[in-house]
């Protein structure tokens, strides 16, 4: 008796045994659920990579400043959305950051706005680039996207 397994379309895997008594094959089988195909292998590997890729962008456009300035990040972009809705609002971490460093609130805050969208934009290319990934039926096609970062 041999033992052989296949896998479907699907991705499902049917295992199944011969038997040679009077010269036909019988096979039994069994089937297994719930392993990944290797499309989504592939996918997952080229996610990854995606990931990757747009952590680098990201450590690329924060490493020039130091950690405590990263913690503050939040709290300036809480301080130029509501800004942005009312130009009259107190932003005291703002103002703070630009009395200390000798320049307009609102040219600052302009600045603080233009890194939000920056970042914002990155974020949405990678969101972009993941749900096409997701989308892909062939190697190739998942090939194509990770070729072009």
């Amino acid at each position: 008796m041999k033992r052989y397994a296949l896998i479907n379309k699907d991705g499902t895997i049917v295992s199944f045994s011969t038997k040679k008594s009077d010269g036909s094959i019988e096979i039994t089988g069994m089937k297994i659920s719930g392993l990944k195909t290797l499309l989504d292998i592939q996918k997952e590997k080229a996610l990854s990579i995606v990931r990757n890729a747009f952590q680098k962008k990201m450590n690329e456009k924060t490493s020039k400043y130091a950690k405590y300035e990263l913690d503050s990040f939040v709290d300036q972009r809480t301080e130029w959305k509501l800004w942005m809705q009312d130009n009259d609002i107190d932003t005291p971490i703002v103002d703070a950051l630009a009395e200390s460093r000798g320049i307009d609130r609102s040219d600052l805050l302009e600045k603080i706005g233009y890194n939000v969208i920056e970042i914002t934009k990155l974020q949405g290319l990678q969101n972009k680039i993941e749900d096409s990934i997701k989308m892909c039926q062939t190697a190739v096609e998942i090939e194509q996207l990770t070729n072009s970062l």
